[in-house]
C-alpha cells in the first residue's frame, strides 16, 4: 500500500524477518537496492552474462530456509515468500558442495544438446 505523496511517498509492505516469521513495516524501495547489487556484483564477475542470466542466479540463489512459518501457516510459505531472501553468496559462488554452471546458448523444439563437464580428479 502506498502512503503519501511526491518526497514523502513511501510504500507499506509485509516482509519476511527471519526471527519473526513476517512483519509489517514502511519505507521506501526496500528490496530494489540489495537485489540491484547483487545483481552489480554478479555483472561485474561476469560481464559478459545477459540480464536473464543474472536475474536466473538471483531467483535460484534465494532461500526459504530461513523463514519460519507456525503451523497451521507453513503451507502459506511458498504463496508469500516467492523464492525467498535472496542470498549474495549463493547468488554468485560455487561452494565445496555444489557448483553454478552457466550456459548461455539456445535450444530449439525436439532438440537435444550434450555438454560435457569434466570434473577435476
Amino acid at each position: 500500500m502506498f502512503i503519501g505523496t511526491g518526497e514523502r511517498a513511501s510504500m507499506e509492505l509485509l516482509s519476511a524477518n527471519p526471527a519473526m516469521s513476517f512483519y509489517k513495516h514502511s519505507g521506501t524501495s526496500y528490496s530494489t537496492p540489495l537485489v540491484a547489487n547483487i545483481a552489480a556484483q554478479i555483472q561485474k564477475k561476469y560481464h559478459l552474462l545477459k540480464a536473464q542470466t543474472i536475474k536466473a542466479l538471483i531467483v535460484n540463489g534465494a532461500s526459504l530456509d530461513s523463514i519460519k512459518f507456525n503451523s497451521p501457516f507453513a503451507k502459506l510459505l511458498n504463496k508469500t515468500a516467492g523464492n525467498g531472501i535472496v542470498n549474495p553468496v549463493a547468488s554468485n559462488t560455487s561452494t565445496d558442495n555444489s557448483i553454478t554452471f552457466i550456459i548461455e546458448d539456445e535450444i530449439q523444439p525436439e532438440e537435444m544438446k550434450v555438454i560435457p563437464i569434466h570434473f577435476p580428479e
